[in-house]
C-alpha cells in the first residue's frame, strides 16, 4: 500500500466521482496490457525514426553531401 504522505494532496481519491470518466486500474493484468502496447508502440516508432534515418543518409550520399573515401 502506498504511504500516504507521499501521496500528493490535491491527487484524486481512488474508487470515487473525484477520479474522472472511468476506471484507473492498477491490476497486474491491467498494467502489463498497458505496458505492452507502450512496447508496441515505441517499436512502430523507433522503427520509423530508423528508416528516417536511413533514407537521410542515402539522399545525403547521393546529393554529395557525405565525404567520400578515396
Amino acid at each position: 500500500m502506498t504511504d500516504p504522505r507521499n501521496v500528493h494532496p490535491l491527487a484524486p481519491h481512488p474508487g470515487t466521482a473525484e477520479e474522472g470518466p472511468g476506471e484507473t486500474d492498477n491490476d497486474p493484468e491491467s498494467v502489463r496490457l498497458r505496458s505492452g502496447i507502450e512496447v508496441g508502440a515505441m517499436r512502430y516508432v523507433l522503427g520509423f525514426g530508423l528508416v528516417v534515418a536511413l533514407l537521410a543518409l542515402i539522399a545525403a550520399w547521393l546529393f554529395g553531401y557525405l565525404p567520400v573515401a578515396r
